[in-house]
């Protein structure tokens, strides 16, 4: 392994590229702040969560600094900067695309960390990572010590877990790897075994306490990638070993590898298939409707971000078109827009041609050497394949810190790679032509800028949505006044439409306008909420048949739901529909429901009183 004087070398003494470096640093620990405590998922439907549009402006804005840094070094690569370019460019146009949104800001970053010093990707993916890391088992311990469910501070116990097995490998590296704790060029060698060795017991602390949460979460997802990650550990630090004292050859060595880890991989699957019985069937639910449609889009997907306006349109579908579905299915039932298998998401969202181009990206990652850096770089693969592993059973690829490590290791691989196989996009090449380099480099600068702009402009007006609401005491006239100021700017954006909506339906004069707001939105954004919306808007204008076409929908899409179907029942009667009220009555009578509560005895209650006047 390369010894930290070799691989953490000082940043160059030219003051531009150590202001590059500098620059790269801070926003990355931005967008990892961001990540963990801001905005943690890319895939929210929830109305008030647009903070995308933050990450687009500030991506912009320091896109065009570091096109700066660029005009007065010897090597570069226009093709980086051109795609950078467009790719932000794309995403401001597809503002309303959250997914797309975060996974094109990530990429530009990515790709301008590899221009920068080897120096702050050893920093951010070692120091950075760890510091965070044991900032939220803090978070853990407390509130293990509270009895609070443990989520750090992601929200979720299941994200939490994810997260934490990401940086299982960066643990073993710290642990078992050759000097991977070299401190010797600052200390004696007396001094600088004692700190190594406490290093290693409390990295292995780490990891117990790690474990523990795994095993307290019932995460399925973390056991099985876990189970992945120490064995390929295992034979990272212990083929060698095997091959000098039991002299087995590497044939014979993958012969009784393979069968070990497919063992542990099964037995370990079972057992986690035994636990929360409740939310396995709601992911193979989720399977099954998605992998139904499996062709609909087969060569080139729906496109990035595109999936969630598909799948609960194909959720809604399945229940309409199955008389009896399994009962398990219709209490596991979601707002969902993910599927919990990221491999049959992402064939559906790009498609044959899509997932074969990801498949020799990841080969060519793969097979990225480095001799002097062996260990980082070993590390590196392991964390890419420890998040992986985690997409089998869960939706590591929507999690932004997750895709954020994801982004951290592959930049380390290709940027340590010594076999040559960086990717054409990444290649730098000396200038020629200075002119036409000068002239290419302006108009993407001026392009940045201009995005700089138009994107600030967008997060103004986010910042403006926000005011609105009940909440914050405005006038109502006031908060029409903002909804029109800034639809122009936001007026692809489906999240936004469906509050303006909802704000225009509490106005009997605006009724007309509001049902032209939630079918724009109904376009972008297809939610329960929107639906419900847009349904309860025709409701007003008494136009029962649209009404009931959008509830319907709604009690279709998540068939164990009382009040949506409450909703629908009271619409046949007011349309003078008797049969299709009796049909949708007995039903909510015969429903069990998810969670018994008083709400739910009230309406069926209610329900058993509206038909006794048709029995």
């Amino acid at each position: 392994m390369r010894d930290s004087k070799s691989f953490i070398e000082p940043i160059t003494s030219d003051t531009g590229d150590r202001v590059f470096a500098l620059l790269c640093l801070f926003f990355s620990l931005f967008f990892l702040y961001h990540h963990l405590f801001i905005y943690r998922f890319s895939f929210n439907f929830k109305t008030g969560i647009c903070w995308h549009y933050q990450l687009l402006f500030f991506s912009s804005f320091f896109f065009s600094l570091a096109i700066l840094f660029f005009f007065r070094r010897k090597s570069i690569s226009l093709s980086g900067i051109i795609c950078c370019t467009l790719l932000l460019f794309y995403c401001y146009c597809k503002s309303q695309n959250e997914y797309l949104c975060v996974v094109g800001i990530l990429t530009v970053l990515g790709t301008l960390l590899y221009y920068a010093e080897r120096t702050v990707l050893v920093f951010l993916f070692c120091y950075g990572n760890f510091a965070f890391l044991i900032y939220e088992l803090s978070v853990a311990g407390i509130q293990i010590s509270n009895e609070d469910p443990i989520k750090g501070t992601l929200l979720n116990t299941g994200v939490f877990t994810i997260y934490l097995m990401s940086t299982i490998p960066l643990l073993f590296y710290f642990i078992i790897g050759k000097n991977s704790v070299s401190v010797s060029r600052i200390l004696s060698v007396g001094i600088a075994y004692l700190v190594g060795i406490s290093i290693r017991i409390f990295c292995v602390f780490v990891l117990v306490f790690i474990i523990y949460i795994f095993i307290q979460s019932q995460s399925r997802t973390a056991q099985i990638a876990i189970a992945i990650i120490t064995l390929l550990s295992l034979w990272k630090y212990n083929q060698n070993y095997a091959k000098t004292r039991w002299k087995l050859p590497f044939q014979k060595m993958l012969l009784v590898a393979i069968p070990i880890t497919l063992i542990s991989i099964s037995l370990i699957t079972y057992y986690t298939l035994s636990i929360k019985k409740g939310s396995t069937n709601g992911r193979l639910l989720m399977n099954k409707v998605a992998f139904d449609h499996i062709t609909d889009h087969f060569w080139t997907g729906t496109g990035i971000g595109a999936f969630t306006k598909y799948y609960p349109e194909w959720q809604a579908a399945y229940f309409r078109s199955t008389p009896n579905p399994p009962h398990f299915f219709l209490l596991s039932a979601g707002e969902s827009y993910i599927v919990f298998n990221e491999y049959l998401q992402l064939f559906e969202t790009v498609g044959i041609f899509g997932t074969i181009i990801l498949g020799i990206f990841l080969i060519r990652f793969l097979r990225t050497k480095s001799a002097k850096d062996s260990d980082l770089l070993h590390i590196a693969k392991l964390t890419v394949i420890s998040i992986l592993s985690c997409g089998f059973t869960s939706y590591p690829f929507h999690i932004n810190i997750t895709l954020f490590v994801l982004m951290l290791s592959i930049c380390i691989a290709f940027k340590f790679d010594e076999n040559k196989s960086t990717p054409l996009f990444f290649n730098t090449f000396q200038i020629k032509n200075k002119k036409i380099s000068y002239a290419i480099l302006t108009i993407c600068l001026i392009a940045s800028l201009y995005l700089t702009i138009q994107t600030g402009r967008q997060y103004q007006a986010i910042s403006e949505w926000k005011k609105t609401g009940t909440d914050n005491g405005l006038p109502r006239s006031e908060q029409q006044s903002i909804y029109e100021n800034i639809y122009p700017l936001l007026k692809k954006d489906g999240k936004f439409l469906t509050e303006y909506g909802i704000f225009l339906s509490q106005d009997s004069l605006e009724k007309n306008k509001a049902i032209v707001i939630l079918k724009q939105a109904k376009g972008q954004f297809m939610s329960k909420a929107t639906m419900e919306a847009l349904g309860n808007a025709y409701w007003k204008t008494k136009d029962y048949n649209n009404a009931i076409e959008c509830y319907k929908w709604v009690s279709d899409y998540i068939p164990s739901l009382f009040t949506p179907r409450f909703n629908l029942l009271k619409l046949y009667l007011q349309s003078g529909n008797i049969t299709e009220a009796l049909k949708t009555g007995n039903t909510i009578i015969t429903m069990s429901p998810k969670i018994p509560s008083d709400e739910v005895d009230n309406i069926k209650q209610e329900t058993r009183q509206m038909l006794e006047k048709y029995n």
